[in-house]
């Protein structure tokens, strides 16, 4: 899809669901896409939403980064969680974060105020079973979650 196909499907969900308040990048690298995602982010944010960035790389190599397409999307986050997935590390007491080594980087004051209350947010897990069968799951889950998901989608399927 264009930017502007992804910029009229926000736009159309934010007329849907006046509630909402913010777009995610994640998965693929977000910074891979930095020039496309900056653009995209200043069009979102002339919505009054919020922009909040996954990325596997640590914020101090973005700093350093020469990238300058890098520094526009840092320019554009309110919110940076920064930090590869470890899962040796792998850790679920902070929301949104699945393991101990993951940083985040409150970059404006939107989220500020989640700052002093981060241990009273629990993370969450959101299935999805759909009228055609397929199961969808969005959010930070244990390995035993995923397996009783597998473990369901593999009845589903006999």
């Amino acid at each position: 899809m264009d930017i502007d196909e992804i910029f009229e499907d926000i736009k159309r969900t934010l007329e849907a669901s006046p509630e909402l308040e913010g777009v995610t990048f994640l998965g693929g690298e977000p910074f891979s896409q930095a020039q496309a995602l900056t653009t995209l982010a200043q069009k979102i944010k002339a919505l009054k939403l919020s922009i909040v960035t996954f990325t596997g790389y640590e914020y101090e190599t973005i700093l350093k980064s020469p990238n300058s397409s890098w520094h526009s999307l840092l320019k554009e986050t309110d919110l940076l969680i920064d930090g590869p997935y470890i899962q040796s590390q792998h850790d679920l007491s902070r929301p949104w974060i699945g393991s101990k080594n993951q940083q985040y980087r409150f970059l404006t004051d939107v989220y500020k105020h989640f700052e002093t209350k981060l241990a009273q947010i629990p993370n969450k897990l959101e299935i999805r079973l759909h009228p055609d069968g397929t199961i969808s799951a969005n959010g930070m889950a244990e390995p035993i979650d995923l397996h009783m998901l597998l473990e369901l989608d593999y009845e589903r399927r006999r």
